[in-house]
Parts: structure tokens; sequence; C-alpha cells
């Protein structure tokens, strides 16, 4: 008996390399969570019901744990140039990777980062 393939969610699924790591896992059978500020037509199509659209930037962490639940790996593609009218990298890079580590390590299934 083979261990059942994980779910993985991506944060960041709608740029190049999030987009590209979500629809190579979809390939290969892996439950996807696609979850991106905003998605183009051909993203929501590829994803379907999976994608997530949330402004997971400034979330509180415990609305971010919610996209969390069944998760067995997180995959964190974030990342902006420069800043501007989407928020500040400090905000994107620092605040929101040290909250989601936060809500990772109180899960009770402890996603993989």
């Amino acid at each position: 008996m083979s261990d059942p393939l994980p779910t993985v969610a991506i944060f960041g699924a709608s740029g190049l390399i999030g987009s590209s790591i979500a629809i190579a896992l979809r390939r290969e059978g892996i439950r996807v969570v696609p979850i991106a500020r905003c998605f183009t037509k051909s993203q929501l199509a590829a994803f379907g019901e999976a994608a997530v659209t949330s402004d997971f930037a400034e979330m509180p962490s415990d609305a971010l744990a919610e996209l969390l639940v069944g998760a067995d790996i997180m995959v964190n593609c974030v990342g902006m140039l420069q800043d501007g009218r989407q928020g500040d990298t400090g905000t994107m890079h620092r605040d929101f990777v040290n909250r989601l580590i936060g809500v990772q390590l109180r899960l009770p299934n402890c996603p993989l980062l």
C-alpha cells in the first residue's frame, strides 16, 4: 500500500515560479491549493475551484491558518520587487514570512515549509 499523495498549499501561485510549480504538481496528480492575491482568467480555468484568491499579506494569523487547513506542505513563492500599490517589500518579505512560520508551528498537523 502506498502513501497518499500530499496536499500542497502554494502562496504566490499566480507568479511565474508559483504557477509553474502548481501546474507541474497538478500534472503529477498532487492536490494543490493555489493561493494568490489575483489570478488571470487562464489560471482560474486551469486551477478551477482549488484557486484561492486572498489578500494574505497582512491577513491575521488565525485567517492565515484557515488557508492551511488540510495542507501537508506549504510553499511560499510570494515576492515583490519594489514598494507599490499592493504593499511594501518589508511587509511581504519579512512580516508575512514571520507570520506564516508562526502559523505553521502552531498548527496541530504542522505542514512542511
